[in-house]
């Protein structure tokens, strides 16, 4: 969750965190994301809580498209102008392998911000082909992403790899390469601490044991794990399968089958 306060004056201030767990959408109660079998809707919250102050040219969403074949990288870029008046900026993007710090490419986007919401989709050509992405080599690339106005500047960083998924006949191909899926299911258990890892070294440790026993995925049944699940996995090599939500019609909606119980 991420939630724009606005321009706040200075002083002290209240934030006041409510969780509301009634059922307010038609989910029903056997899919993972809403049960009291698991720890969906024990209340309280989990993870990192924090404010951050933005710049008046604030980076939003950031999408990512990679392109081995093409040797390029295009993304999607929103930006927030909050100056109430439109005036030019840059947004650089910057390529580099994860865990050093040398560019391999970049490129400078001079552009013109109207007040509000700006929707930019940006291109950048690598000039060399790039190590791709797989469970036997997880090759992974980070994108820096760093709106400019004047003396001001805000960056985003997003890690990824370059993979391509395709099919022969009955066959996934991942990088060209026939890939057997041997997975795990993760239905939310986690009973130890009450809900599942919240850092990345605890799914680390959850994945290393999938690995151990020649697993390459996991499904999330019916639930999405925290976003250092995904992390740990980019560097781990594993594919994941998030169900943001399970709804069936006897599980969302009137039910034909009252003895759906029933044998």
């Amino acid at each position: 969750h991420v939630h724009a306060l606005g321009k706040l004056t200075p002083g002290r201030h209240t934030l006041t965190l409510r969780i509301d767990n009634r059922m307010i959408h038609p989910l029903g109660d056997r899919g993972h994301c809403y049960t009291d079998f698991t720890q969906t809707i024990w209340n309280g919250a989990m993870g990192k809580i924090e404010l951050r102050a933005r710049e008046a040219l604030s980076l939003g969403l950031v999408r990512v498209f990679p392109d081995a074949g093409q040797g390029k990288v295009e993304t999607e870029v929103t930006l927030d102008n909050t100056t109430g008046a439109a005036f030019s900026g840059a947004v650089q993007l910057h390529l580099r392998r994860s865990g050093e710090t040398s560019w391999l490419a970049g490129k400078s986007f001079q552009r013109e911000f109207a007040p509000g919401t700006n929707t930019l989709r940006l291109g950048l050509d690598l000039g060399f082909t790039p190590k791709t992405w797989d469970e036997f080599s997880p090759h992974l690339y980070t994108l820096e992403v760093r709106a400019v106005s004047g003396k001001e500047s805000e960056v985003s960083t997003h890690t990824f790899g370059f993979r391509t998924l395709t099919r022969e006949g009955n066959r996934l191909l991942v990088n060209g390469r026939p890939t057997f899926l041997r997975g795990n299911l993760d239905c939310a258990q986690y009973p130890r601490t009450g809900h599942p890892p919240m850092e990345v070294a605890g799914w680390r440790e959850v994945f290393r044991i999938h690995q151990q026993y020649g697993l390459n995925h996991v499904r999330f049944h019916s639930w999405c794990p925290p976003e250092a699940a995904f992390i740990a996995a980019d560097e781990m090599g594993l594919y994941l399968l998030a169900e943001v939500l399970w709804i069936d019609g006897w599980m969302g909606g009137p039910n034909p089958r009252q003895d759906m119980d029933t044998p």
